[in-house]
């Protein structure tokens, strides 16, 4: 057997592991941060490891084309802690470009992109002066942000077509107020550089898959926004010409 993978969150831990070339996930659900430690070191010791996992070599390993952008993102997720099966733990993913209006985008133009050496929370000048002004004139504690750039809200915020019930569960029962739920990229992409609460990043979502997320097909009634439209499917950038978004691969 080949150890492929393994991670944890609180005493869970998710295997996954390779036996004659048949790939299989188990998760394991311990009551102990000891009895968690010694299956992991169970693991270590009879299963052979299919390749170097180290951080090093998989930056490495994405830095030549060797795993997409998605699989390294997910490692470094998981390293973390984070997981797909907790919402408050849930995978962070980066928003990638800057326009989501124009009718066409040239992925060789550096100016498209956003500038991720800096936070979500400072990509703004003047947003962020005003989250330094609100800072200096806090009485102690002091903080900058007010709220997270991940969060079990902001996951259902996002996955509130194809899975309603977590929405409803965080919601005692109901969806949000139309003119707050998730309706378009553009939209969300300008709250989060324009409002001094909103710092929410994006999900694995947008990097795997069709984008079936982001479609209505359960043909839910999320209600009409203020200004009369019906909340339907997500809108897309102009230049993303069908409801898939596998180019933020």
């Amino acid at each position: 057997k080949q150890l492929v993978s393994t991670q944890s969150t609180g005493y869970q831990r998710r295997v996954r592991v390779k036996d004659n070339n048949s790939m299989c996930n188990y998760l394991f659900v311990l009551d102990s941060e000891k009895s968690r430690n010694e299956l992991n070191q169970f693991l270590l010791d009879h299963c052979k490891s299919s390749e170097d996992s180290s951080p090093s070599n998989m930056t490495l390993k994405w830095q030549n084309g060797v795993i997409s952008n998605y699989e390294y993102l997910m490692y470094v997720n998981n390293i973390a802690d984070r997981t797909l099966n907790n919402l408050s733990q849930y995978p962070v993913y980066p928003w990638i470009f800057t326009d989501y209006t124009s009718n066409s985008i040239d992925i060789n133009n550096p100016e498209i992109y956003r500038d991720l050496t800096k936070p979500i929370g400072a990509l703004t000048a003047k947003r962020l002066k005003s989250i330094l002004d609100r800072y200096h004139d806090m009485p102690d504690p002091k903080f900058m942000y007010g709220s997270h750039y991940s969060t079990p809200g902001y996951v259902t915020y996002y996955l509130m077509r194809s899975q309603p019930g977590l929405m409803l569960c965080l919601m005692g029962g109901k969806f949000d107020h139309p003119d707050r739920v998730f309706s378009g990229i553009a939209e969300s992409w300008n709250n989060v550089n324009i409002n001094t609460a909103d710092f929410k990043e994006l999900i694995p979502q947008f990097y795997d898959g069709d984008g079936s997320f982001l479609e209505n097909r359960m043909k839910i009634n999320l209600g009409k926004r203020q200004n009369g439209s019906v909340v339907d499917h997500v809108d897309l950038p102009p230049w993303l010409p069908t409801q898939k978004t596998s180019s933020l691969k």
